[in-house]
């Protein structure tokens, strides 16, 4: 529900999870106990579907969430926020990584996932985080801070895997602590990138990042 904007609609939730209604009233009914009420305001946090009104008056039908927080919305903000403070925003980032603990969405049930297949929120984080990170990496860096570095580095490589950004991010806090053999490792794992068809080509970000590590080694693809 925290990832539509408008929330969903009974049979939405229902087709979601392949179930029947009756199933997904209970489990709401369940999920709101669990959220409670906005202290303020006295108003659940998860309002039954006929309780979301519009300007007209009328209802909506859709279950949404009223007044929650959660974690992605705060990473959002924490980044924005850093990205607002300009050389003292990496205190935000970092608190803004330190939500992270994998791939977004990583632990969702089996067969789940329709809502993340049509707005790739799940996408979205993944690109958010990479970015955050190498934000976070090259100002500590900057600032000779280079455990810092190396930890952005480590979360982001945690979340995307598949990404040279961080592992590059990785080599170079490795270089500035002097441990050749993880700078070379992270080097290495990029330029040694295969698919079926062979090395794998490196984007211009990838390339331009590579050459600063590895001037000898840094070329347009892998291998």
């Amino acid at each position: 529900l925290a990832s539509r904007e408008r929330g969903a609609t009974t049979e939405e939730l229902r087709k979601a999870f392949d179930t029947n209604a009756d199933r997904i009233r209970r489990d709401l009914a369940t999920v709101r106990k669990w959220l409670g009420s906005d202290p303020i305001t006295k108003e659940s946090y998860l309002p039954n579907a006929t309780q979301q009104m519009t300007e007209s008056g009328r209802t909506t039908g859709h279950y949404e969430l009223s007044g929650v927080l959660c974690d992605a919305d705060l990473f959002r903000r924490l980044r924005a926020r850093g990205q607002a403070r300009g050389p003292k925003g990496i205190d935000d980032f970092m608190k803004a990584l330190s939500l992270v603990s994998g791939r977004p969405y990583e632990d969702i049930r089996k067969g789940g996932g329709i809502w993340l297949s049509e707005h790739r929120e799940d996408q979205n984080l993944l690109v958010a985080i990479v970015d955050t990170a190498h934000l976070a990496a090259t100002m500590a860096m900057q600032s000779g801070d280079h455990l810092t570095a190396r930890q952005a580095a480590e979360i982001a490589i945690k979340a995307a895997p598949d990404e040279d950004v961080p592992k590059l991010d990785l080599a170079n806090s490795s270089t500035a602590a002097g441990d050749e053999r993880h700078r070379a490792a992270a080097v290495d794992a990029v330029i040694g990138q295969r698919d079926v068809e062979g090395p794998v080509p490196l984007n211009e970000r990838t390339t331009g990042l590579l050459s600063v590590l590895d001037p000898h080694r840094g070329s347009g693809h892998a291998g």
